[in-house]
């Protein structure tokens, strides 16, 4: 059953395109995925890749689990492998300092924005 799930998710990844989202399983196992999310512009993600560590209030910073509630509470069968990559890339564009999981990134994301008067990093 899983399988067939991820390969209809392949499928719909392949034909559906989003921008600044590319995906795809492991040649050797379907349950490993790569993918690749452009981070936004003019930002400190714009050429972000999940194949290292993440300075963001909401990543772990040991361990690169991210924090977004349909990975965790609020995740449903009905949730495919592109809406997962797309609440992440929203994350990136919109990090939520609030409900950190990084508290010492968290304060320095919100004191950046409060000194320099702008949307993030620089």
């Amino acid at each position: 059953m899983a399988i067939r799930r991820l390969r209809r998710d392949l499928r719909n990844i392949l034909k559906n395109k989003v921008d600044g989202i590319d995906a795809s399983p492991s040649p050797d196992n379907l349950f490993v995925w790569n993918a690749i999310i452009c981070g936004p512009e003019d930002t400190i993600f714009e050429k972000v890749r999940f194949t290292s560590k993440l300075f963001h209030p909401n990543v772990w910073h040991d361990d690169g689990l991210i924090c977004v509630d349909i990975l965790k509470d609020e995740w449903t069968p009905s949730l495919d492998v592109l809406s997962i990559l797309n609440s992440i890339r929203i994350l990136l564009i919109d990090p939520s300092p609030l409900n950190p999981t990084n508290l010492e990134t968290a304060l320095l994301y919100r004191d950046d924005r409060q000194i320099n008067g702008v949307g993030g990093f620089k």
